[in-house]
């Protein structure tokens, strides 16, 4: 709309200064040469009405460029925001619905659409965002890609965006009842046109993008084009993405047990104690050390430690609340955070771990190795105020376990 606003700016002002200074220029020789004013004036209209010939030929000539210029600055702007969202979106699901959003916005007649994405396990399309539609129904249908606008309109080649009128009724023809009864309930009646468009990564068939309008024909070969360029974007913010999720679930999760790192925890923790400070909550705070790792190291290899630090995180998990956070800390080192939590409840869960491990060996290579840690809990707010000191309590007392363990196993 601007370009076009721009663009009659310019000829009406053009025109406008054309004709003052013309109109001018004619009474200015008149009253010089001594000349009638009237085959001046006659000039001066020929001049202007040439000119405005002129101009208008202009104007449909370079609104096109105008017009496709303008959906080129707002195509890449629309590629800039979803690049940034890569980067600061954690959230996936937040993530493909800003996909969804900036195709909206590319398309002229998009009113509202979905994603669907390939199931690797079940080879099932199922729908991660929408717009203008019940996702809570959506969420729960699926489709095979045989039966996806895609698939049927270019005969098998998914390659090939594809438009489709009436896809309501072309949803009745081609989809199992169940979900034909699910696409009903969420409003797709009123879908005159879709365009839908496939999303490839590493040349295998990712998911696809449908944008829906309730205008007849409201698609051409240009929506087309942008949808294509804008689905081998998505492709490349996708890879940015899983590139910054991988790197973003390392710098906060341990790479070989998947339980939080140091640095991660922290944050947790200081999260935690401010919540328990402004809602009067206790928490409980757990320092433990796995007993045998060096042991498990030397006798058996540093696989067999691994597999030990892998099955001591796992076992471990299994009988903590859902609030709980179980974090490596370094090495042999975990601390548990328990919110809300008294020192009572605290020491059953971890008697009841100790039970599992001692009835749980952990077994490689036909080779028992048994699991067993020292604890020490700091209480909040009964033993300290202040996060540094629970740490330095809660370790304290781990280690005076510890020191008791090895003059037990002396």
């Amino acid at each position: 709309m601007k370009s076009k606003y721009y663009l009659k700016l310019l000829i009406i002002t053009t025109l406008f200064f054309s004709t003052v200074f013309l109109l001018f220029y004619s009474v200015f020789s008149s009253a010089v040469t001594g000349y009638p004013l009237y085959p001046v004036i006659l000039t001066v209209l020929i001049s202007y009405c040439f000119t405005v010939l002129l101009f208008t030929i202009s104007y449909f000539k370079l609104r096109p460029i105008f017009q496709k210029a303008e959906k080129n600055t707002k195509f890449h702007q629309i590629i800039y925001k979803l690049i940034h969202a890569s980067v600061y979106i954690s959230d996936v699901e937040k993530f493909y619905d800003v996909i969804l959003e900036s195709a909206l916005s590319a398309i002229d007649n998009g009113e509202k659409g979905c994603i669907l994405l390939m199931d690797k396990n079940t080879n099932l399309l199922n729908f991660v965002a929408a717009k203008g539609y019940d996702f809570e129904i959506l969420k729960h249908t699926y489709l095979k890609e045989e039966q996806t606008f895609l698939y049927i309109e270019s005969k098998g080649n998914i390659k090939e965006t594809v438009i489709i009128n009436d896809p309501f009724g072309y949803d009745r023809n081609n989809i199992d009842g169940e979900n034909v009864q699910k696409l009903l309930e969420v409003d797709t009646e009123n879908v005159q046109s879709t365009l839908s468009a496939p999303i490839f990564y590493d040349d295998k068939l990712y998911g696809m993008i449908n944008i829906d309008s309730s205008k007849k024909h409201a698609f051409n070969n240009e929506d087309i084009e942008i949808i294509d360029l804008f689905s081998l974007e998505i492709t490349k913010v996708l890879k940015l993405f899983s590139s910054l999720e991988k790197v973003n679930y390392y710098s906060n999760y341990d790479s070989m047990t998947g339980l939080h790192n140091r640095n991660s925890f922290n944050e947790l923790l200081k999260e935690n104690h401010k919540n328990a400070i402004d809602h009067h909550l206790p928490y409980s705070l757990i320092s433990i050390d796995l007993n045998n790792l060096k042991k498990a190291n030397d006798s058996f290899g540093h696989a067999c430690g691994d597999a030990l630090l892998v099955e001591f995180a796992r076992g471990f998990t299994i009988n903590l609340p859902k609030t709980a956070t179980l974090a490596r800390y370094g090495g042999d080192e975990f601390l548990l955070l328990l919110p809300d939590s008294s020192v009572e409840k605290s020491e059953e869960i971890i008697q009841k771990t100790i039970a599992q491990f001692n009835d749980h060996p952990l077994v490689y290579e036909s080779n028992e190795v048994q699991i067993s840690f020292c604890y020490g809990i700091a209480q909040y707010p009964d033993d300290a105020i202040i996060v540094e000191k629970l740490i330095q309590l809660s370790d304290q007392r781990m280690y005076q376990r510890k020191k008791e363990y090895h003059e037990h196993n002396i």
